[in-house]
């Protein structure tokens, strides 16, 4: 129980990492308009260091979020994993299936790429040619998902028997 207790104050406090650039992101994002107009109208060095600093925080922000945001949703699937009883909470049973919906996304834009390929050129055995690389990755990485998942349900189910 202490383990998954360490795991639920982990995933808590990767939580609050993912929540704390949404403000700075929020405010040059609905002020984005009067913010360039700022920069716009400063000198050279001003406007090179402000314009760098506004797109640092359009992009390490969103992206903080989504790296912290799934290291606490994971973190939240192992600590529901991690307890030996037979029932899951209807908290812990959904933070299971959004990880297991998120680990499939990658194998999903794949597939989406693929069928863009195959939509753009129907010109025949060239266009099969060129959506099998997308194929392949989308069959790897549902691989791989179906690797991480079997084996995270067989060590629940070992800690169940």
């Amino acid at each position: 129980m202490a383990h998954k207790e360490s795991l639920l104050r982990k995933s808590r406090r990767w939580a609050l990492f993912a929540a704390l650039p949404l403000g700075p992101c929020l405010v040059c994002i609905l002020f984005l308009a009067k913010i360039w107009q700022t920069i716009v109208s400063l000198g050279t060095v001003a406007f090179m260091l402000a314009s760098f600093a506004l797109g640092l925080v359009l992009v390490i922000g969103p992206l903080t979020m989504v790296i912290c945001g799934l290291t606490a949703l994971f973190l939240r699937v192992e600590a529901s994993l991690a307890t030996p009883s037979e029932t899951l909470s209807l908290l812990d049973r959904l933070s299971v299936l959004a990880g297991i919906l998120t680990s499939l996304v990658p194998a999903g834009i794949a597939l989406l790429v693929a069928f863009n390929t195959w939509q753009s050129s129907r010109s025949g055995h060239h266009a099969l040619l060129r959506e099998t690389p997308w194929l392949g990755a989308a069959f790897i990485l549902l691989l791989l998902a179906g690797l991480y998942w079997r084996k995270r349900f067989k060590r629940r189910k070992a800690r169940l028997a």
